[in-house]
Order: C-alpha cells, then structure tokens, then sequence
C-alpha cells in the first residue's frame, strides 16, 4: 500500500546529517518533503506558510524554543499532527510530549521500516479520528433535530450531559441545576417513579442494558408532559455509558420520530464499539514502537489488519448515506443468478420450493459480483422469512427496454436486466410498507433479523445505478424488481482479477474462519497467519456464504462456531459440505458442556474445539499442512 503522493511533510531537525537522511527516506516513500527547519520557531513559521500535512519534530531543537514548545504551538493553530524524534527519552519529556498530542515517538535511531510504519499509522489515526469528530458532530445535531432532549449518563463517575433542550421543553434553564445521573427520575410523576425506580436499580447495575417506555415529566408550571424515553446503556472504555433520548408525546405526530430515533440510538452505540475495538490494536501497537523495539511482521499484519477493520466501518456508514462503493467489472446476470441456486437450495427449509427462471442470453451489466450477489441474497432470505411454514419462491430474469420514468419518475430511459423475487407468503401491511427500506426497521424480533437486508440491498443496487420496485399484498405474498443497466451484449466478459498470492498458504488452500466473535476471529486468524496460513473470516451466515462462493476454489479448511446465530438446523454446514467437499471442517464452541451437534456429525465434521483454544492445537494444525 503506498502513501497518497499529496501527503506532505516538514522535517523539524537540527542535525544536518541525520535530515538529509530522514528527507531521502521520506521521498523513497513516496511522501513530499516541504522543507527542512532548524529550529522551532521557523518550523511555526514554515508550516503556516506550506501547510503540511504532518510533522517529524525533533525533541531538542537548536534554539531557544524546544520541538515540544513548537509542535503544541503548531497543533492548536494549525490543527497539523506531530511526531516526535529523540534520541533520549525519559519521564519528564515524556510528560512534556503529551501535552502536544503527538501521533507517535521514534526514538533515534531507527529502523527505515519503524519511520515507515509510524508515519502511515499516524496519518491513518488521524483522518481516523477527524472522520469520528465530524460523524459525532453530525449525529449530535441530528439527534438535537428529532427529539426533545438527550441525556448521557456515566454511572462509573458520575458525569452527567443534559441538553439545553431537555430543559427548555420542560420550561427550565439548564444553568440553574446541578446535574446528576438521578436527576431526571426527580421529574417523573409519583405513580411513574414507584413503578419505575426498581427498574432503574436494576438498569444501573446491568442487569439489562435497554429500556423504552413512556413516562410524564413535570413542567416548570406543574403540569406533566407525556414523554417516550429510549435508553441505552453500552460500554465505553470499562465505563458504562447511558444515553437516553426524549420525544415530547403531547403532539402524537412525534410517536414514529421516536421509533426511528431508538435505531439511530442503537447505531451510534454499535458504531462506538465496533470502532473503539478497531482501534485499540493500532493504539497497544503504537505503545509497543514507541519504546523504540524493532517492529515485528506480526504486529504489522495485525495493525494493518485493524486499519481495514475500521475502514470498513467506515465504508458501511458511507454505503447507507450514499451508496456502496464497489470494484466493477463486466458481468454477465445468468451466472450470478445460477450460483444462487445451490446456496439456496441447500440453506433454506424443505418446505419452500424454488423456481428458477432465466436463460444464458441475459445483457451483460457493469458491477460487483460480490455486492450483487449479497443484494440477492438478501431479498431471497426476506421472502423465506415471509414463508415460515413453507411456499413458493420464484427467482427470474429478463432484458426489458423501459422508456423515461416508466418505473419511477427519475428512472432514466434504456435497457435493463431485470430480476424478480417472487413469494407467497405474508405479505407487507400498508403501513409498513413506507418504512420497508428504513435501516434497523424490522418486522421481526431483533433476534431474527437487525433490520439491515433490505437497506443493505437497496444501497447496492443504487450504487450500480439500479432501482427497487416492490408490490405486496398482505396475506398473499411479495414481489421485489431489481432494475440494473444493461451494457451493450456485443463484446466478451471481463473477468475478475485473480486472488494476489499473497491470500492463499503454500499448499494453495486458504482458511475461513466463521465466528460471530471479534475477539475470537483476531486472536485465531492472528496464530494461524504465524503458522503461515492465509486467513479469511466471517462473522454470519451471509457473510459466509459470500466469502464462499468467491472463494471456494482456494478454501481448505473451515473453523465454524457451531453455535453460530441464525443458523438454520445447521444449513450452514450443509452448503460448506457440497460447494467445498475436500476441505477439513472443525466446529468451535464456546460452552464447556457442548458436544459436536447431531448436523455437523452427519456432515464429516472433523472434530470441536472448546474455547478457550490453546496454542498447541494450532501448532498440530499448522504441523499436517
């Protein structure tokens, strides 16, 4: 992966010798070198003139202004991030670093690799952590739109947040009050807070981690207002953080805002988790180089491996505020839709029966293989969720020629291919209809569904430039279109590139690994990548059956959580078992007590792991390669 060529850097060093070193290596690197400054002040004075994007200070700078001085200076005028050079490092310059927010320390000398790795590190962290600035900016005045108030309480410490508008619409001022995590249980009516302050012990002492319910809260003037309160509690470094929002009910047009608000709420909550984790490894990395220890290809892998995990995160936030971003190539529909048959075939129940329609000579259209193929993937599994006792699911293709707006009012004019899930099951009522494609909506309890398949299927069919029309009738069934421009039929197929041989082991097979766990897949993925395996993973069924049909002619072994969530009578192993018949299988558990379940035995699964796994099993493993 090499550096964006507009990264630009000031090297803030004294030593001449060592600069026109530090400068040379820089450029090898691909980065623009903007100048070399002596002291601290013309290093102020160069980065206000060149504006860089980064700065490699030295500590102990000829002059009377020392690197730390200049690097706090520059960092609250410029908002330009530092790095720091030294060749002596003790508790005092330590303390005196911090002050400026440096991405990192290098203590001199250093390895051509530790620059390399620290420089590309930090400026990821960087842009990391602007992207999490503007996201948080962006989401607090979304949430200060839609409700009338929020609340976020720390029960470790004690901190509490109350929102001006908390307060306004209660008719107070939030100057006047001391705030406290009890404080708003203060306003309820006395009927409310009998029946609700037992709730709320248990709710800080988490026994749950989730309340909703409607509650009246006392106005200045004495009156009470009929509130629905969404709380969520989550855990923010071993901190257990509450955020609870507020909609005022006395208008009841307010009550769906409320709705919509608990899945923006659940969100933000999971996006915090999901990044703090994908971060933490770059963070005990960084701590590791700073100690001036020469950088170990494992640490590399895993903080590379981390900086994927959370531009993924941000890629999904992306993909639902405008569109999923795929590698395209020329496709041709009748294979897509004819390696959906096994998958299908093979995971859904008995009871429904699936009617394939389509021919080879299907228009060639422009995409992701991948991304289409989990589009499908998704309404096929909405319409077996609407036949739980069994039905009919049709799945056909077809070129149409559409004049201008024949679809929706902005569908352009031209050739599509289109694709039809047909069901009969359930149906969608008339009121859901409009919310079908809302993300975290879902007609289903959140242990079945998380209310992502539809809008998941909806952004990538908008990112290749398709629409969805959808026609339903409750208690008689579903019909959703997928409407994809065709490219001209003249003209071959361009295939995709082949996997890079770095992604596969010596022996040619590669290792998926399926685990709803996070912690699980590093730590395993990390061993075997020791062992030289090539290591791929999944955390659901879907995801899975993905990984799986791009992949199955390298795959050779698979570890499976055979507790997996949503599995379907272990519909999971049946379909690893026919598209990959030569691979070892190996069931993971984490329950003392489990025993390799009836399925998997029928299927030739080798053996099961129980957690916690040691090293030594791995090292068999990696040992009958």
């Amino acid at each position: 992966m090499q550096p964006s060529a507009a990264k630009r850097i000031l090297v803030v060093e004294d030593e001449t010798i060592v600069a026109r070193d530090i400068c040379r290596q820089l450029e090898g690197f691909g980065y623009e070198v903007i100048g070399n400054a002596r002291e601290g002040q013309q290093a102020v004075e160069m980065t206000a003139t060149h504006s860089p994007d980064l700065i490699l200070m030295d500590i102990n700078l000829a002059g009377a202004m020392r690197g730390t001085e200049a690097a706090k200076i520059i960092r609250e005028q410029f908002n330009i991030p530092s790095i720091f050079l030294t060749a002596y490092f003790d508790n005092t310059s330590l303390s005196e670093a911090e002050s400026a927010s440096p991405l990192n320390f290098l203590v001199k000398p250093f390895a051509e690799r530790d620059l390399k790795t620290a420089i590309r590190i930090g400026l990821h962290n960087e842009e990391m952590d602007k992207k999490l600035r503007k996201s948080q900016m962006r989401f607090g005045s979304l949430i200060q739109t839609i409700t009338d108030g929020v609340i976020e309480l720390n029960f470790e410490n004690g901190e509490s947040h109350y929102s001006p508008r908390w307060f306004e619409t209660l008719g107070y001022q939030i100057e006047n009050f001391q705030t406290t995590p009890d404080l708003w249980i203060s306003f309820l009516h006395p009927e409310e807070l009998q029946k609700f302050s037992p709730d709320w012990a248990e709710f800080k002492k988490n026994n749950f981690l989730r309340f909703a319910g409607e509650f009246r809260l006392r106005h200045r003037l004495g009156h009470y207002l009929a509130f629905q309160a969404t709380g969520l509690a989550f855990y923010n470094d071993k901190s257990k953080i509450c955020l609870i929002a507020f909609n005022n009910l006395t208008d009841r047009k307010k009550a769906f805002q409320a709705t919509r608000l608990e899945g923006l709420v659940t969100m933000s909550a999971g996006v915090a988790h999901d990044l703090k984790n994908a971060l933490t490894p770059l963070t005990m990395g960084l701590e590791e180089l700073s100690k001036g220890q020469p950088a170990q290809p494992a640490m590399l892998d895993a903080l590379e491996g981390s900086v994927r995990r959370g531009l993924q995160i941000v890629r999904q936030l992306e993909g639902f505020a405008k569109g999923v971003k795929g590698e395209h190539f020329i496709l041709k529909p009748y294979y897509i839709l004819k390696d959906l048959q096994p998958i299908l075939t093979a995971t859904y129940p008995k009871n429904i029966v699936i009617f394939p329609r389509f021919d080879t000579q299907l228009d060639p259209i422009s995409g992701d293989p991948g991304q289409l193929q989990e589009a499908l993937l998704s309404l096929c599994g909405n319409a077996r969720d609407a036949m739980p006792d069994g039905g009919n699911l049709r799945l056909e293709a077809e070129n149409r020629q559409l004049a201008a707006g024949a679809i929706t009012p902005e569908s352009p004019a031209g050739a599509y291919v289109v694709v039809r899930v047909f069901d009969n099951g359930s149906g969608i009522t008339e009121e859901n209809k409009s919310r079908i494609f809302d993300p975290y909506f879902t007609t289903k309890s959140r242990q079945q569904a998380s209310g992502l398949g539809l809008p998941s299927a909806k952004a990538i069919i908008t990112a290749h430039q398709g629409f969805i029309k959808f026609q339903s009738v409750a208690g008689q069934g579903s019909c959703f279109e997928v409407f994809l421009p065709a490219l001209a039929s003249e003209g071959g197929e361009a295939e995709p590139p082949a996997e890079p041989a770095a992604d596969r082991i010596a022996h040619g097979s590669l290792v998926l690994l399926i685990s709803q766990d996070l912690q699980v897949r590093e730590m395993i993925s990390e061993t075997l990548k020791l062992l030289g395996y090539a290591v791929t993973s999944a955390a659901n069924e879907t995801d899975a059956l993905v990984v799986i049909t791009e992949q199955h002619q390298h795959i050779g072994l698979v570890l499976i959580d055979q507790n997996l969530p949503g599995q379907d009578g272990g519909s999971l192993i049946r379909v690893i078992r026919k598209m990959l018949p030569q691979a070892n299988v190996i069931a993971l558990s984490n329950r003392a007590q489990d025993t390799l379940k009836p399925e998997f035995k029928t299927q030739d699964v080798t053996g099961l792991w129980l957690r916690p796994f040691t090293q030594k099993q791995f090292e068999i493993l990696g040992s009958s390669k």
